[in-house]
């Protein structure tokens, strides 16, 4: 990878002047495609609408514990106004292993979740949600001994999938959850594109995935000692769903595990609303082209109280990889919130995705993802917390000509409720925002839904788990004179039609609202909107075929099909008592970074 040529400065000019001159905002401003803003269906992990008929979850990376347990739980946020019915089928690893299925239900605006039953640890889990109705986002969380780690499921099986990033180096250990749901094999070839070239092994062209099973692929078996590794699985026969977990044992500089849906498609656009680089928390872009043509990538950083940061032109190599990072670059400052748009000279696909990895004394954790492809006005986070052992940051990226004016709602055992003390916070145009909910209000085993009529923007949530009280989060706000940085207590009010919210115990005896100059946010931002291309397909050879899960599909398995609408909904669910008795598992780990882009809402 090479640094190309600086790109030609841009117009960015100071806020004031860019809100004063809708003209010049016009000029910087990325304006999404309708093809972009339909691809992201496709890429991002997305609802359906709520009109729909029927909405259907993949989470493919799940496994067993050291001590014989299942570590998957699943949360289901329902922000809709209707109750929806539906059931979990929990998949497990190996031949002769039957899913265990339980049904649910998910109540208008509420925050349910859902862990795996012990009886199908032994393997590699996987969990298929499926519900009568859309509206219904979901997302799942892993712990261990090397930290925990959350992430959006995917809402998708699909023919191809991309990786950008992974390792297998001497202290890393990158795995590939390949999850097929349906009642027939399928038939897969796969390849790694790492830091040294291609690697196209024999054993992985032709590979039989076996029918209603999940399959772990250690990507070191087949490359070894690589300090980036992409991947690019497509499906011959059928259809699959594929996540990735990388772990970091701490032998090295990085201890932690980030889970991370697959990139079904490639984008010309990716966009990544939360950033920050300290000598304690580096980031790493890393850009990857599955095409067979080089291209180059533009890279604009949108930093908090600074203009006109000179973008980034990369290149990138067909079936190759290049990075980028922030904590090398003097043009981005260190220790200020940023966010990062990529987008591709020429129109072609390309997968990116954001490593952040905390090294720090009080911060500690791996993470590894990619970004969104396209804004929107709703983004819900299943599960979200705020509380002095986890703190959770909400990212927003506004890359439209309209100032974005941001309501939050939680979802909870007490139905939905808004976040008074975010009331009327702002996102101006062309501008970004972090939101330490700490600040604004205690959250636990609840949902957030972010909505900003008319003016779409992007949104991530940032997760930090703290090993014990007083630890600092990911993000720290702005500092302000006479702050009170304790948890404030649950600020919120009870919607029209809606149950009464209690308010959360919080260290300080009053609920105060943090001041404005808490809130962190930039001027300008200039991409370009660039019409999607799709990859050509890399040739690879076909050799050994290779059975992986269950040798033999069973035959008289019903396939996975949605749950038929009951007229009425049981009176005790199967597994209540067990789910209501589970603690939260990715808190239980003692250190912890995810970052993931938000789930928008049709």
């Amino acid at each position: 990878m090479r640094l190309a040529r600086w790109r030609r400065p841009l117009a960015v000019i100071g806020l004031g002047l860019v809100l004063a001159t809708p003209a010049a905002v016009d000029h910087l401003v990325a304006r999404p495609s309708a093809a972009v803003e339909s691809a992201t269906r496709a890429i991002n992990p997305s609802a359906t609408a709520s009109s729909a008929g029927a909405s259907t979850w993949f989470c493919a990376s799940g496994r067993t514990s050291a001590d014989g347990t299942a570590d998957l739980t699943v949360t289901v946020a329902n922000p809709t106004d209707a109750e929806v019915p539906g059931r979990i089928t929990w998949f497990a690893g190996g031949s002769g292993r039957d899913p265990v299925v339980e049904p649910l239900l998910a109540a208008a605006h509420s925050h349910l979740e859902m862990a795996a039953p012990d009886q199908i640890a032994g393997g590699p889990i996987a969990a298929l949600a499926e519900f009568d109705g859309g509206g219904i986002a979901v997302d799942h969380r892993i712990s261990g001994p090397l930290g925990g780690a959350i992430a959006p499921c995917s809402s998708s099986a699909n023919a191809q999938w991309f990786t950008a990033d992974g390792a297998t180096t001497i202290d890393a250990k990158t795995t590939l959850s390949i999850f097929n749901p349906f009642p027939e094999d399928a038939l897969l070839d796969i390849r790694f594109v790492t830091d040294r070239g291609s690697a196209v092994p024999a054993a992985l062209q032709g590979v039989s995935v076996a029918a209603r099973s999940v399959y772990d692929l250690n990507v070191g078996d087949f490359v070894r000692r690589r300090s980036r590794v992409a991947a690019i699985v497509r499906a011959r026969i059928g259809r699959v769903v594929v996540e990735r977990t990388t772990t970091f044992d701490g032998s090295g500089t990085s201890k932690g595990t980030t889970v991370s849906p697959a990139s079904s498609e490639a984008s010309p656009t990716w966009y990544f609303a939360s950033g920050r680089s300290t000598p304690a928390v580096r980031e790493r872009y890393t850009l990857f082209n599955p095409t067979r043509s080089p291209l180059t990538a533009i890279i604009d950083v949108v930093v908090d109280g600074v203009a006109g940061v000179e973008p980034f032109e990369i290149d990138v190599p067909s079936l190759g990889s290049a990075e980028l990072v922030p904590f090398s670059e003097p043009r981005i400052p260190r220790d200020v919130g940023y966010s990062v748009v990529v987008t591709t000279d020429n129109g072609a696909g390309i997968v990116v995705e954001r490593t952040v990895d905390a090294r720090g004394r009080l911060r500690r954790g791996f993470s590894s993802s990619p970004g969104i492809v396209a804004p929107a006005e709703s983004w819900v986070v299943p599960d979200v917390v705020a509380s002095p052992g986890r703190s959770d940051v909400i990212s927003l990226l506004n890359p439209t000509d309209t100032d974005a004016v941001i309501s939050l709602k939680s979802l909870g055992q007490d139905g939905v409720a808004n976040v008074a003390a975010a009331r009327s916070v702002s996102v101006v145009a062309a501008g970004r925002l972090d939101i330490r909910l700490g600040d604004y209000v205690a959250l636990d085993k609840q949902s957030l839904v972010v909505l900003s009529p008319g003016a779409p923007i992007v949104v991530e949530r940032s997760t930090q788990l703290v090993e014990r009280v007083g630890n600092r989060p990911l993000v720290d706000p702005l500092p302000s004179p006479g702050r009170d940085d304790s948890l404030r207590a649950l600020t919120v009010e009870t919607l029209p039609g809606e149950s009464s919210t209690t308010t959360a115990a919080a260290p300080s005896s009053s609920t105060v609202a943090p001041p404005p100059s808490s809130l962190s946010a930039s001027t300008s931002i200039a991409t370009s909107t660039v019409s999607s291309l799709a990859p050509t397909s890399p040739t690879t050879s076909a050799s050994t075929t290779t059975t992986v899960g269950s040798t033999t599909a069973p035959t008289t398995t019903t396939p996975p099909t949605t749950v038929s609408p009951t007229s009425t909904a049981p009176a005790t669910l199967p597994g209540t008592e067990r789910r209501q008795a589970v603690v939260s598992r990715i808190g239980t780990a003692k250190l912890g970074t995810s970052v993931n882009g938000a789930i928008p809402l049709p």
